[in-house]
């Protein structure tokens, strides 16, 4: 008996407590709902992490339960059939001489009833809305923001609803979003997306890079036996050889060969030397600069060993050393070609005319004065001619660019009259300069002596005698020829 009314409450303490978990999931269900109908509305106008919306509504749970009891007239089963056939008026018959017998109703007898459950009409009674804003908001959207939230929920103050405004600190986006699933899952699936995209492009990239690969190395087999060698492929740009075709190529396919007599002249034992000439090494290297490194090797292997060190000092580092790789790399070339090669480049290098060697002797023979005139006038109009040929030549102000030393010595060296005669035309920078190096009676004599009126023949006299003093000295290696910053130089 016991363990029947144990079992009865636990049964009804189950069924309340299942009952009370149901209703308060539904509430949470529904304060979640309204919070993201707010807290969506306002991020798609100010953007996240801006405001949080927390709904708490207090709701009316009470019940009334019904209960309507109703009889239930029951027809008794035993029937007494009438012996004779009487007034029938006023009575009920089953079948003729059957007689429904009335039924007396007691007590004791079943009855049925109707239970209904009633639920108020308004199970809301209260609705507070908690707006935790950002600090940084002005107070202006704030107040847009309360009322936006009031028309959105129908909030009624004679109800009691009220919206609590807190104003606090949000953490920046990029903090808080590893937070939200929905967010996080969005980043990932397109941080997945771009690597698979990265990884597309890079074997798309190395299929390319293949295909080029192998087209230059087609296009190499065929440049082996083509060069063009135009000149000026490097710094200075002269005229082309009288009577020749500078782009005509000079390697050329085997069917055009040269002719019998020379092929059958030429030894086969012996190895052919390209007859290049010191002075015609410059010319080489701007007919070479522009070639294929692997071509200019074939050239380069047939000459003399003097004239193949020059050649490779004059060149650019890198290019001479994909010429030695090349020269590494054993290959074969028809003799006949090799031959054509030989009597092609004489031939051309035999009509160029000019080159840095041919400038730098013309104008080592003209005054240092008409040096410096002739170098502005070649810069105004080639930079890089000028770079070129500017290295080669130690000029008046390039000697504010000496060492302490090599000051000293190139001062011990000269005449005080000559420093005063030029100390009039130097800038500031030298003249401060030589201030350092002489000394104080020494310099008030320089700088009395360049008050009087100094001719342009001794200006140009005493501009010959240091700038002798400067060449022999530096012939003697007694001191070093001075570092000049041609970008500095530009810029000043």
């Amino acid at each position: 008996m016991h363990r029947i009314i144990l079992i009865s409450i636990l049964m009804v303490m189950s069924e309340f407590l299942n009952s009370q978990e149901e209703v308060l999931s539904n509430k949470a269900q529904y304060e979640n709902f309204l919070a993201n109908k707010v807290e969506n509305a306002i991020t798609k106008i100010l953007g996240p992490s801006q405001v949080k919306v927390l709904v708490d509504i207090t709701m009316d749970y009470s019940k009334i339960e019904k209960v309507e009891y109703e009889k239930i007239n029951k027809v008794k089963e035993n029937f007494i059939a009438a012996k004779e056939a009487g007034d029938i008026s006023g009575k009920d018959y089953l079948m003729p001489g059957f007689e429904i017998p009335k039924v007396e109703s007691s007590g004791n007898e079943p009855r049925s009833y109707t239970k209904q459950l009633i639920i108020p009409s308004n199970l809301i009674k209260k609705i507070k809305v908690n707006l935790i804003v950002n600090e940084k908001l002005d107070e202006s959207i704030v107040k847009n923001i309360t009322n936006m939230t009031r028309e959105i929920l129908n909030l009624d103050e004679k109800r009691g609803d009220e919206i609590v405004v807190l104003k606090s600190f949000f953490a920046p986006m990029w903090k808080t979003i590893w937070y939200d699933p929905s967010s996080l899952n969005f980043i990932m699936k397109y941080i997945i997306i771009s690597i698979v995209g990265i990884i597309s492009l890079l074997i798309v990239a190395m299929g390319f890079l293949k295909l080029a690969s192998a087209m230059n190395t087609m296009a190499k087999v065929q440049q082996t036996h083509q060069i063009t060698m135009e000149v000026g492929g490097g710094g200075i740009q002269g005229p082309p050889g009288i009577g020749f075709d500078m782009t005509r190529p000079l390697l050329i396919s085997k069917e055009k060969t040269i002719s019998e007599e020379t092929s059958q002249g030429s030894s086969l034992s012996e190895k052919i030397y390209f007859d290049i000439k010191p002075h015609q090494i410059d010319a080489l290297v701007n007919l070479m600069i522009k070639e294929d490194p692997s071509n200019v090797a074939i050239i380069v292997d047939h000459l003399r060993d003097d004239i193949r060190a020059e050649f490779l000092k004059r060149l650019p580092q890198d290019f001479a050393s994909d010429i030695i790789l090349s020269l590494a790399q054993m290959r074969f070339i028809d003799r006949d070609t090799i031959m054509q090669i030989k009597e092609e480049l004489e031939t051309r290098l035999s009509g160029v005319v000019g080159g840095v060697n041919t400038a730098l002797k013309l104008i080592e023979n003209l005054s240092w004065i008409e040096k410096s005139r002739y170098l502005k006038n070649i810069e105004s109009k080639h930079p890089d001619i000028y770079r070129e040929i500017r290295r080669h030549f130690v000029l008046l102000e390039d000697l504010k660019y000496f060492d302490d030393k090599d000051m000293s010595i190139l001062i011990s060296q000269t005449s005080i009259d000559d420093w005063a005669n030029i100390f009039g035309i130097i800038d500031d920078e030298f003249k401060e300069r030589l201030k350092g190096e002489f000394s104080q009676t020494a310099l008030k004599i320089i700088e009395e002596k360049s008050k009087d009126v100094i001719t342009n023949e001794k200006i140009e006299k005493s501009i010959s005698n240091i700038m002798t003093v400067v060449d022999n000295l530096i012939k003697e290696g007694r001191i070093k020829k001075p570092q000049i910053d041609f970008n500095l130089l530009e810029k000043r």
